[in-house]
């Protein structure tokens, strides 16, 4: 399902950098802890070219950056997002990059950010695992993934097609790595790993 994203300041300490805010990895350490309430689930609208690049960058929309303000994406134009097909409302949620994932190289501002030690608004938790699905089978994809918070942690990632399956494991790091799939895919199934990490500039052609 699609969340809502909030923006909030920024206090860190990862490897001797220090943060100017009380916000990391979508949670700040202030904030209040109340029952879920029921908010608009996310979805993007956004238009795909047939025989054309297509980038999913997530800034089509004013993010927040806590979690708790939040639900997990639903949908970008025709391409799908879900998490947990038992935990319905779990999944990635749309954030500022000011949530502190103490990243490099996204695109500004948002990300789809996962933390799977917090709440979203409606109760969901960001966690995975999390399925990219796409209207119909695409080919070049390629996906950025990262986190300065579980540095060296691993993402394991299936590209899923007409021609098999493709395995990827990607190792966080602080600076956004670029992930490629080489198959056709119909969709990317992030099955587990990391706990706080983020995934932008989802690209693939039609």
């Amino acid at each position: 399902m699609n969340r809502t994203l909030l923006t909030a300041a920024a206090l860190l300490t990862l490897a001797g950098t220090t943060f100017a805010n009380d916000t990391a990895g979508g949670v700040s350490s202030t904030q209040a802890r109340t029952a879920p309430k029921a908010i608009p689930k996310v979805v993007i609208a956004q238009d795909f070219s047939a025989q054309a690049a297509n980038l999913i960058n997530f800034d089509a929309a004013s993010a927040p950056s806590l979690f708790i303000s939040t639900t997990s994406l639903l949908a970008v134009g025709s391409v799908q997002f879900n998490g947990s097909s038992t935990a319905t409302l779990d999944g990635g949620a749309i954030l500022d990059q000011s949530s502190n994932f103490a990243v490099t190289g996204q695109s500004a501002p948002n990300f789809l950010a996962f933390n799977c030690e917090t709440s979203m608004a409606d109760g969901g938790i960001p966690r995975l695992p999390e399925v990219v699905r796409f209207a119909s089978e695409v080919s070049q994809v390629s996906l950025k993934i990262g986190s300065g918070l579980d540095v060296g942690a691993k993402v394991t990632m299936f590209g899923i097609g007409s021609q098999g399956v493709e395995k990827k494991v990607a190792t966080l790091a602080a600076a956004l790595k670029t992930v490629k799939f080489t198959k056709p895919l119909t969709h990317v199934l992030m099955s587990a790993g990391a706990c706080k990490f983020v995934v932008d500039d989802i690209s693939f052609v039609n």
